[in-house]
């Protein structure tokens, strides 16, 4: 589905942009590090939204109520996060643990609809997709844990590596 393959590539574009500005590169793209550090906290709150829709499509809408619920957490945690930075009320490093917790959450869901599917035999239809998002899901994960564990170097080489076991299936 030529739509379900536009909704992933944005999500691969979120992806790559948080990696660019998490990146050392970003002090050669823009004079002002602040503002392409902005873009890192941007990218993770909308990042679960294409893929949501890409997965929503793959699973044949089966689960387009809870990923419709989670897409306007996502909206609303975007929207409410650059109010308080604006109106300088939080930074966006203060609501990192709350982004962190949506996404954990993005990443759960994204699990527990690939297991019913699994358990009503339905994953068969996606199956390669299915263990390339589960990938993603993984080694997302130790992205967030190495932020809290304070292990910054190479960051973004696991969901690169996620994001290629991804496209290989």
């Amino acid at each position: 589905n030529d739509v379900a393959l536009n909704y992933l590539g944005w999500g691969v574009f979120w992806v790559a942009m948080w990696m660019l500005a998490e990146s050392k590169l970003r002090q050669f793209l823009l004079p002002n590090n602040s503002v392409f550090g902005s873009v890192a906290f941007f990218s993770v709150m909308v990042i679960p939204i294409p893929f949501y829709i890409y997965m929503d499509s793959m699973q044949e809408h089966r689960y387009q109520r809870c990923y419709k619920i989670m897409s306007s957490i996502s909206m609303v945690l975007f929207a409410a996060c650059t109010i308080l930075q604006l109106g300088n009320i939080a930074d966006f490093i203060d609501t990192l643990l709350v982004m962190n917790t949506i996404l954990g959450f993005a990443f759960a869901v994204g699990l527990i609809t690939m297991l019913l599917d699994w358990k009503k035999k339905k994953l068969k239809e996606y199956q390669l997709i299915a263990f390339g998002f589960a990938g993603v899901i993984i080694t997302g994960s130790v992205e967030i844990i190495w932020v809290y564990l304070n292990i910054n170097h190479n960051r973004g080489i696991m969901i690169c590596v996620g994001l290629l076991l991804f496209y290989l299936e």
